[in-house]
């Protein structure tokens, strides 16, 4: 694949700044697990039983629910098992490239965040030797794919598909996440959404709540500094700025419009926070102007499973 020189240029920068952690594969639900579906590399690993987690009825599967434990919470809980697995998983991360990931303010653009974000994933997921595959996406459709392989030779890919993905305009097309989603391995996987979240459509949402049901879902929600907050200033001035609507533009800044501006964003911010934790998703919130230890910080929120 021909690369534009410029690209490799951010390529190689990217490059310098991934880091990695140990990634947790659990928490699982037993009804997200399959009998046979992979082999631990190390004989008694694996299947660890680590605490309850609330039955919600519609969503979990009742063969899962642990009766004894519902017992003992005197018939006011019903509770399914937990369970810790460290066998090999299959891991995807689809990554968002719509117009609006190409806006930036400070430090990159909320798209060289995500490629960053994508490959300290793959970085973290090779420690272990995990098998992880790329799918980049639009609000329109699925723009690539790369097929599952080692993610100890996936870094690099990642970040070339990420930067050189071009959204591709499909008329009437508006389910580019669901249809990436559609691609995710039916067997209990590790899936990390990248995305601003701006051009998510009620029927992307169902499709993501279908996959938080099966899947360990991690969701690494980027932003602009100017999508949250605009400058303060003392006089009118004209800045570009970006909308929750995903459209930049110009505009004259006062302090009025600054402060609505703010309490807009974070009225957003909260609403797709809050679907997000309907999907039952690991979800972490990264700011392009964050500096170069943000991969660093988002990366430690997960060594902790999230139930």
């Amino acid at each position: 694949m021909k690369i534009d020189p410029e690209v490799m240029g951010v390529v190689r920068e990217i490059a310098r700044r991934v880091v990695s952690v140990k990634l947790p594969i659990g928490l699982m639900k037993t009804h997200q697990r399959m009998t046979g579906s992979r082999l631990s590399i190390h004989r008694g690993d694996g299947d660890n039983f680590d605490g309850h987690d609330i039955y919600v009825p519609g969503e979990d599967d009742p063969r899962t629910i642990d009766w004894n434990a519902t017992a003992l919470t005197g018939g006011q809980q019903v509770l399914v098992a937990l369970f810790k697995e460290d066998a090999h998983i299959k891991s995807t991360i689809l990554c968002d490239v719509s117009p609006p990931m190409d806006f930036g303010s400070t430090r990159v653009t909320k798209r060289v965040l995500a490629a960053e974000l994508s490959a300290c994933a793959v970085r973290s997921l090779a420690s272990t030797h995990e098998p992880v595959s790329i799918v980049t996406y639009s609000h329109s459709g699925v723009e690539r794919r790369v097929p599952s392989s080692s993610a100890s030779s996936m870094m690099l890919p990642a970040i070339v598909h990420v930067l050189d993905s071009r959204h591709t305009p499909r008329p009437g097309k508006t389910d580019g996440l669901g249809k990436a989603l559609g691609l995710v391995s039916r067997s209990p996987s590790i899936v990390f959404v990248i995305s601003d979240f701006l051009s998510a459509t009620d029927a992307d949402w169902q499709s993501l709540k279908r996959i938080g049901r099966r899947h360990r879902l991690i969701c690494f929600y980027v932003q602009d500094k100017r999508e949250r907050e605009l400058p303060r200033v003392f006089f009118p001035a004209l800045y570009t700025v970006q909308d929750t609507a995903g459209v930049a533009r110009d505009l004259w800044v006062t302090r009025g419009r600054a402060r609505r501006h703010k309490q807009n964003f974070e009225a957003h911010e909260a609403g797709i926070l809050a679907r997000l934790k309907e999907c039952r998703a690991t979800s972490i919130v990264v700011c392009t102007n964050e500096g170069d230890t943000a991969s660093s910080r988002v990366l430690s929120q997960l060594q902790s499973p999230v139930r």
